[in-house]
């Protein structure tokens, strides 16, 4: 006699999971003794580059990251800058292309 299945019943098949295999688990270990053995790519640091927005120059460089937020306030000898906008201009894999960050910091000159 054939076994019939009604509409709505369900049998439950157990299902487990996929067992991850030896070969990976060697692969992604030496990978990671690999990373940690390495050195970083040298790279040269992030120039910041402070713009005068009434003149459109450039009124002073750091080969540092000068990170300051919208509206801070930096000290350029005699003067006091208020920063207005910020850009930061990332190299590109090219070759002729440039090789460090950039960070342009727009600023006026603040009133005492």
């Amino acid at each position: 006699m054939a076994r019939r299945f009604w509409p709505g019943a369900r049998r439950e098949v157990p299902v487990s999971p996929p067992q991850p295999t030896h070969e990976l688990e060697a692969d992604a270990e030496q990978r990671r003794a690999r990373h940690a053995e390495s050195d970083p790519i040298p790279t040269l640091p992030v120039r910041t580059v402070l713009v005068d927005l009434a003149t459109e120059l450039e009124c002073g460089f750091w080969d540092a990251p000068l990170w300051l937020p919208i509206g801070g306030v930096l000290e350029g000898g005699d003067d006091l800058w208020e920063i207005v906008s910020v850009r930061l201009v990332l190299p590109l894999a090219a070759p002729g292309g440039p090789r460090r960050p950039v960070l342009y910091l727009y600023a006026r000159r603040a009133e005492p």
